[in-house]
Order: C-alpha cells, then sequence, then structure tokens
C-alpha cells in the first residue's frame, strides 16, 4: 500500500508522466447531443490523438477528411460531470495528416464550460500516447 501510494505521489507530482494505460476518467462519451457555441476555447493536437481517445472511451465521432467541408473531424464528449462538449477543426479546407498538430475548437453552451471541457480534454489526452 505505501508502495502505491509513493507511486501516485509521483505520478501527480510530474509534469511530464503520461499515463498510457487504461481508459481516462475525465471524460467521457456523449449522452446526448446538443447544439454548441465557440467560445475562443482552442486545444492543439493531432486528428490521430483525439481518434484513438473517442475510441478508447467508446464516443461517437465525424472523420470526413477530404477539405470539402467547414469541418474534417468532429468529437462528442461530456465532462465527468455531465457537461457536453464539441471538439473540431474549423475551416481547414484541405485534408489534415492524421499525425499534424492541428488547432481545434471546443464548443460549449457557455465560456465557462469551454475552460472545464479544455481542462478535462487534457486530462484524458495524457492518457494516449
Amino acid at each position: 500500500m505505501k508502495a502505491l501510494k509513493i507511486f501516485e505521489f509521483q505520478r501527480e507530482n510530474n509534469p511530464h508522466h503520461k499515463l498510457n494505460v487504461g481508459i481516462p476518467t475525465s471524460i467521457r462519451p456523449a449522452q446526448k447531443w446538443e447544439a454548441t457555441s465557440f467560445h475562443h476555447t482552442v486545444i492543439h493536437t493531432t486528428p490521430q490523438k483525439l481518434i484513438k481517445l473517442a475510441e478508447r472511451i467508446g464516443a461517437e465521432y465525424y472523420d470526413q477528411n477530404t477539405g470539402d467541408d467547414k469541418t474534417n473531424f468532429d468529437f462528442e464528449f461530456d465532462t465527468k460531470d455531465g457537461t457536453y462538449f464539441t471538439v473540431y477543426d474549423w475551416k481547414e479546407y484541405r485534408e489534415l495528416g492524421y499525425d499534424e498538430i492541428v488547432e481545434f475548437h471546443i464548443g460549449t453552451d457557455d465560456p465557462a464550460d469551454s475552460i472545464k471541457a479544455l481542462a478535462a480534454l487534457e486530462e484524458a489526452l495524457d492518457y494516449i500516447a
């Protein structure tokens, strides 16, 4: 038991630690669809990491990576407290590389929820190699 506590302390206090196993608990698949708005909150990550995250937790996502529409990728998640949010690229109008760092918008009902969603998403992406 003592060794587990030391491990947890080291993991929590190491900003470079990446937990690459298990299922993230900060977000979950969306329970229902809701309209969202952009509140100037973004995350820079790869489409592949978001796809891996969605697949790991069983969340729905849209992959139409042709550049022919306003979005190539759309993801739907809930925070652990049930706040619905979407993650999507916006008006790239080109095919995106799956390992390319892209600016994704976070859509929510209000600005405070977008900050909460960003924190939950960043925490969940720590689980993805």
